[in-house]
């Protein structure tokens, strides 16, 4: 049988669905009404006295309300085997929430631990030379072995020998598409590995 969505998750995963309400207005939103749930038993009236939420924005959250595709999302998620970490929660990562408009809910697949708390984000050119490649995957396997999570985007180049050389110890790639896209292709086989030992994170839908 498949596995229900607890209905605030279902409606925080509704509202980061909306095209045009990103974290800013969803912070916004939550601020005002305290819940995801009870944004979408607002007023028109009500949208409207939050800053940021226009006549078009308010519309779009009225007709989310009877919309079946948080369901479709959810289902799709556990299709994939991709879980969600939100903001306030024990494994959303910690100096995320720090920044001025923090992701409300990410979309994990593998595995957040509180030990990624102390992490090192390792970036650089996709048109690396071989001594640039070999020196990011010896120092991001130096660092792991030392307990730091090293994070990066599973580019090309420097980003995908960060996280060769961090990969017997977890690493986390953050992706600017949704989990499931495994890009550049030619780093499936890495991508299938990090979700395996660390994780993949995004705050993009699935198939994004």
């Amino acid at each position: 049988m498949t596995e229900t969505a607890p209905p605030e998750l279902l409606d925080a995963l509704r509202l980061t669905l909306i095209p045009g309400i990103g974290p800013v207005a969803q912070t916004a939103l939550l601020n005002r009404f305290h819940s995801a749930s009870a944004v979408f038993h607002a007023s028109r009236d009500d949208l409207l006295r939050v800053e940021g939420i226009g006549p078009k924005l308010a519309h779009a959250i009225l007709e989310r309300r009877a919309s079946d595709e948080a369901e479709r999302e959810w289902d799709e998620c556990r299709r994939l085997n991709v879980a969600f970490a939100r903001l306030g929660e024990p494994l959303y990562p910690p100096y995320l929430k720090n920044i001025p408009d923090p992701p409300q809910l990410l979309y994990v697949r593998g595995e957040l631990s509180p030990a990624d708390g102390v992490a090192l984000a390792v970036v650089g050119s996709r048109r690396c030379t071989l001594y640039g490649r070999q020196q990011a995957e010896r120092f991001a396997q130096q660092l792991a072995t030392a307990g730091v999570t090293i994070v990066s985007g599973l580019a090309r180049g420097i980003d995908g020998a960060a996280h060769a050389g961090a990969l017997p110890t977890g690493t986390v790639a953050v992706l600017g598409g949704g989990v499931d896209d495994v890009y550049p292709p030619d780093n499936a086989d890495l991508y299938a590995q990090i979700a395996e030992r660390g994780c993949i994170v995004s705050e993009s839908p699935i198939g994004a």
